[in-house]
């Protein structure tokens, strides 16, 4: 029993965290989310990742002791995974309460967790902090469209 605490420990979970480690870890408040997302921001997604393929890249920060992110996260995963965004475009980065992990989170001026950053050759484009404005997928999909329509 004493392993499994340890596991779940939010200092074990600082740093690049591999998706299905995360996923299968045996966190309580994981959960399967919705895959019911607006088919109109699903689609422009879907298509942002494909057509422009290694352009951008998603990066989640998060903390496992953040409930924001715990509410989220389940569903940032289906998300992902609706809009078949290669895991190889996506980061998920921990931090703990302070927010912070060289380099990252000081490059990038973390104030609020969960905080998703889109970056296109390596420069930041947009972000969704803490709560979208309309939905996740729709604010990641408006991110996007607009850089897609501008380059």
């Amino acid at each position: 029993m004493g392993n499994e605490n340890e596991a779940l420990d939010p200092i074990n979970w600082v740093g690049e965290i591999d998706p299905v480690r995360l996923r299968g870890a045996g966190f309580a408040w994981w959960h399967e989310s919705k895959t019911d997302f607006d088919a109109q921001a699903l689609a422009s997604l879907r298509e942002s990742f494909q057509v422009n393929a290694g352009q951008f890249e998603l990066i989640a920060f998060l903390g496992v002791w953040c409930p924001d992110c715990q509410e989220q996260m389940p569903e940032f995963f289906s998300l992902i995974e609706a809009a078949r965004i290669p895991w190889s475009s996506v980061k998920l980065i921990g931090t703990l309460r302070d927010k912070r992990f060289l380099p990252w989170t000081e490059t990038l001026a973390l104030q609020r967790l969960p905080t998703y950053v889109v970056l296109q050759g390596g420069k930041e484009i947009g972000r969704v902090t803490e709560y979208p404005k309309a939905t996740l997928i729709e604010d990641l999909a408006e991110i996007l469209e607009t850089q897609v329509k501008a380059g």
